[in-house]
């Protein structure tokens, strides 16, 4: 396993893909930590990394970790930590899933005629 990290860190070439003109990213981040916090039972660590999480993946618009990690957290941390950080949020934060779609729910507008749940059971 830690051959195969060499090998993606060192065929990759690390630099920042946050464009120039994007905001400061510390206020990003606590806007973000604030929102998730009236919701979610998660320490401030945990927060943080959920907030980082939602931010690079609107900013890059994509999954792959080792992208994500390239993206600026506002903090002089090596890319290599982000990522191993982003895989520490996934192996070991819980998400309640009522408290996901709770979230989800009181950002949205309420159509009059209520809501429709539509299920996709692709594997």
């Amino acid at each position: 396993m830690a051959d195969l990290k060499r090998l993606i860190f060192s065929k990759v070439r690390f630099k920042c893909l946050t464009p120039v003109g994007c905001p400061k990213i510390g206020v990003l981040l606590n806007t973000l930590t604030k929102l998730f916090s009236e919701t979610f039972e998660f320490n401030l660590a945990r927060m943080r990394g959920l907030s980082f999480l939602v931010h690079a993946v609107l900013l890059h618009r994509t999954v792959n970790l080792v992208i994500l990690s390239t993206c600026d957290d506002g903090r002089n941390v090596s890319h290599e930590s982000r990522y191993r950080r982003l895989q520490d949020f996934f192996l070991n934060a819980r998400l309640c899933y009522k408290s996901i779609a709770r979230f989800q729910l009181s950002r949205m507008l309420k159509p009059k005629e209520g809501y429709t749940l539509s299920m996709d059971r692709t594997n």
